[in-house]
């Protein structure tokens, strides 16, 4: 999952108060990457189709979760006061002429 879409999303799911659905599209048709035909024993000859795939954002306790195509809940890292104090950066920032270095390697799942 895109960190950043998750995060957009979030925000506005958060911001309307209005559950959210983020939809991926694969218009293409083409072979797997290399990592998957490894991992997934995938045969050689195989393409990928076309598909679209849908993840319903939720908020349980302040914190973001989605289900996934199959139906199973993921809850994230993501909260409500993240996404807020993420804001409250930018304008930080702006007022005070700095750049902050953040930079994170957690997926959103921790």
């Amino acid at each position: 999952m895109n960190r950043a879409i998750l995060i957009q999303a979030a925000h506005y799911s958060l911001k309307f108060n209005l559950p959210w659905i983020l939809v991926y599209t694969f218009s293409g048709i083409g072979e797997p990457p290399y990592w998957a035909i490894k991992k997934f024993s995938i045969p050689k000859k195989y393409k990928i189709k076309p598909f679209k795939l849908e993840f319903k954002l939720f908020w349980r306790d302040s914190v973001l979760g989605y289900t996934t195509h199959t139906g199973d809940e993921v809850m994230t890292e993501i909260t409500a006061q993240s996404i807020d104090d993420y804001y409250q950066l930018v304008v930080d920032m702006n007022r005070e002429k700095d750049l902050y270095l953040r930079h994170s390697s957690l997926g959103v799942d921790g």
